[in-house]
């Protein structure tokens, strides 16, 4: 049996410890956000290769950021019809966070093969700004985004060329 000046500290400690446990377990901010990409189409492009370098999310908790995923992949777009490949999946302690908008950067051209023709494909400051998908929305725990390659929206043929305009289809 405790003496009673213990059992009165314990009487006391005990409900801080509880509710400094229970209010550190609520305030757990981490989460998992995973990124996918598709394609959509109805064109009959053979294969229209790019290479995406990395994912930049800019997000605004207290203040505003870049967080980067690497991603070092080469696609096919056309492969990723009715698909969704994951390019990024990230642990985070973003939960209430503010995501506006993913990037992926482009760091080189691509191609678009159309039958036996190749052609380049180049995006506009794909290196610097890269694709954007503009997301706009606060952050759970978890969350799935996908961004649409529209390719009858965004490639454009320029002559012996192609270009893919920067913006991407959100679905969250």
């Amino acid at each position: 049996m405790l003496p009673k000046d213990k059992l009165l500290i314990w009487q006391i400690l005990l409900p801080i410890i509880i509710t400094i446990l229970f209010a550190c377990k609520s305030k757990d901010n981490t989460g998992n956000l995973y990124i996918y990409i598709t394609a959509n189409y109805r064109s009959s492009y053979t294969s229209v290769e790019i290479f995406l370098e990395k994912a930049q999310l800019l997000i605004s908790c207290d203040s505003s950021f870049t967080h980067e995923v690497v991603i070092n992949k080469s696609f096919d777009l056309m492969t990723l019809k009715d698909y969704n490949e994951l390019i990024a999946s990230i642990q985070h302690e973003f939960k209430g966070c503010y995501l506006e908008q993913i990037r992926l950067i482009v760091p080189r051209n691509g191609t678009v093969i159309l039958g036996r023709d190749t052609f380049p494909l180049e995006v506009p400051s794909g290196a610097q700004t890269g694709l954007k998908g503009n997301v706009n929305k606060t952050l759970q725990q978890t969350e799935s985004i996908t961004l649409v390659f529209n390719l009858d929206n965004i490639l454009i043929r320029a002559g012996n060329k192609y270009i893919m305009t920067p913006q991407l289809e959100v679905i969250l």
